[in-house]
């Protein structure tokens, strides 16, 4: 086990950053990987600058999204030094200044804290799926060498920066390695990993299960933002699970990656119509799709279970969800809860914002993104919270 570990920076390291700065600057150095804390006074902004330049759409014209971390020790929490992965490559990081960057307090040097935070830098790399790392280094910088090359580095050759530096090339692959991990705990484990990298994003918590679930079956951490919930939502759904609600789900795609185990310790029962003889038959009779007609089934239902409250859960079709929406408004339709999550690209974001007027508690996935699994996902992390 190493001595040291890498955290995103918080509200709660401003007053180590401050005093980490501070050491540079009394001895006039540069902090080279720093994300521009030099050049940033107020250290809560740069903060939120980090945050936001993770990915593309916080990133401004001519950089590239970044990681950057602070290096603590284990032991005390003492701020050793900070480290930056770039997720892509411009011509200039290409050339010369490579995937990462790194600085380390001058008082804290020569104690071995180099090669620890760039083999943890390279393991979060790992984890994110890049399979190989530029890392460069200063022809005349022997510390750095020894680093690399200890890392795994392999010299691919030397470029001559515009500022006069001859910069070393090294790649550093980052073969996939197997975890040794008990199925029983895959999915700890997987849990762990999302919300690592997720940083200090918070979220309110009746959402975070729901969002950390979808995170958790696509991989997309996209859904950390483009999840909508209306006002009360999880508490109605969740009521309506404690009586034993019905759940309708647009796919039997959709049906089968619900809990069966949780459904039935609930009381709960779960149906899709799309494959029903009579929904296909309703459907050519009224000149519509089999997605309209098994809302309109639903509407039935509702109608018939002796007043179970009713979970719809739609991750395909948008056209249910424009039926959804018309069977609501004209009072033939009164769900606990619509889950609108269809992928897609043709009336798919239109329909998700039209359910969202309807006047019923959603939960709502903005965007082309979703499916069936998205929707499964949702109905599952509902049912695990009670």
């Amino acid at each position: 086990m190493g001595i040291l570990e890498l955290k995103k920076p918080s509200e709660e390291d401003v007053e180590a950053i401050q005093e980490f700065r501070e050491e540079f600057e009394r001895l006039g150095e540069q902090m080279h990987g720093a994300g521009g804390l030099e050049e940033i006074r107020d250290v809560r902004r740069w903060i939120a600058l980090c945050r936001e330049r993770e990915t593309w759409d916080g990133v401004p014209e001519g950089l590239v999204p970044a990681c950057m971390f602070l290096c603590v020790r284990k032991e005390d929490g003492y701020l050793v030094g900070l480290i930056q992965l770039r997720l892509d490559l411009n011509e200039e990081l290409e050339n010369f200044g490579g995937h990462i960057g790194y600085c380390i307090r001058p008082s804290q040097r020569r104690k071995g804290y180099a090669k620890e935070m760039l083999g943890l830098c390279l393991d979060f790399g790992r984890r994110r799926g890049m399979p190989r790392i530029l890392v460069t280094c200063a022809r005349e910088n022997e510390a750095s060498r020894r680093t690399i090359l200890a890392n795994g580095g392999v010299y691919e050759d030397t470029r001559l920066a515009d500022w006069g530096a001859c910069m070393e090339r090294y790649w550093i692959s980052l073969p996939e390695q197997l975890e040794t991990v008990l199925p029983e705990e895959i999915e700890k484990r997987s849990f762990a990993i999302l919300t690592e990298e997720l940083g200090d994003r918070t979220f309110p918590p009746l959402e975070e299960p729901i969002i950390k679930r979808c995170i958790h079956t696509s991989a997309d951490f996209d859904y950390a933002d483009n999840l909508v919930f209306s006002e009360g939502a999880v508490e109605r759904a969740l009521e309506a699970i404690e009586q034993g609600a019905d759940f309708v789900m647009d796919t039997g795609m959709g049906k089968a990656g619900v809990n069966k185990a949780a459904l039935k310790r609930h009381g709960c029962r779960i149906f899709s119509f799309m494959a029903d003889e009579d929904v296909a038959a309703r459907a050519k009779e009224e000149g519509t799709t089999r997605a309209v007609a098994s809302m309109r089934k639903a509407a039935a239902l509702e109608q018939e279970n002796g007043g179970r409250p009713l979970i719809i859960a739609v991750g395909n079709a948008p056209t249910a969800l424009v039926e959804l929406h018309r069977l609501i408004e004209k009072g033939k339709l009164h769900p606990a809860l619509v889950i609108g999550v269809p992928v897609g690209f043709v009336n798919v974001a239109v329909a998700k914002e039209r359910i969202m007027t309807a006047p019923v508690p959603y939960i709502v996935s903005r965007g082309r993104k979703g499916g069936s699994s998205i929707a499964a996902a949702i109905c599952n992390a509902l049912l695990y919270m009670r």
